[in-house]
């Protein structure tokens, strides 16, 4: 139901908004509970079709859902209007769905991808890839997967 949901990126943004910026950052490795950063993360690049639209280092993670997020660095290729879910807290029912992720060992198995475009609000973009195969692959190292699991 798509009309349903135009309040959530107001209310999204309202709620996360000034938080967003600080959440995404990367952890530090010196705070003694948390893991090497480094070993931490994902790179990835974000596809539409054949073209290379953006990259990201996905360094949040939603074990249970199969969910990373991180922040979007566009390429030239980007386009808002095609390529974003949401635009500074709207939702863009005209984006494309056809997005993929690729890490440096090749397609990343996913159920979908999501880019948050707030470059007019907040300056940034994020990138959220949604219900991931082989979830543990990429990131049984991270510390909220290990947290979550209770391997720490």
């Amino acid at each position: 139901m798509r009309g349903s949901g135009s309040n959530a990126g107001p209310l999204f943004r309202r709620i996360y908004g000034p938080k967003l910026r600080s959440w995404l950052a990367p952890r530090d490795p010196t705070s003694g509970d948390q893991a090497d950063v480094r070993t931490s993360r994902m790179r990835v690049e974000i596809y539409s079709s054949e073209k290379v639209i953006g990259s990201a280092e996905l360094n949040q993670l939603d074990p249970p859902m199969g969910v990373a997020v991180g922040l979007f660095t566009p390429t030239s290729e980007y386009v808002a209007a095609i390529h974003a879910g949401e635009i500074d807290g709207h939702e863009n029912g005209a984006a494309i769905g056809a997005l993929s992720v690729h890490s440096a060992e090749g397609k990343v198995g996913c159920e979908g991808v999501w880019i948050a475009d707030f470059q007019n609000t907040l300056s940034e973009l994020q990138v959220s890839v949604l219900g991931i195969a082989d979830f543990a692959t990429y990131f049984a190292d991270h510390p909220d997967f290990r947290k979550y699991w209770g391997l720490d």
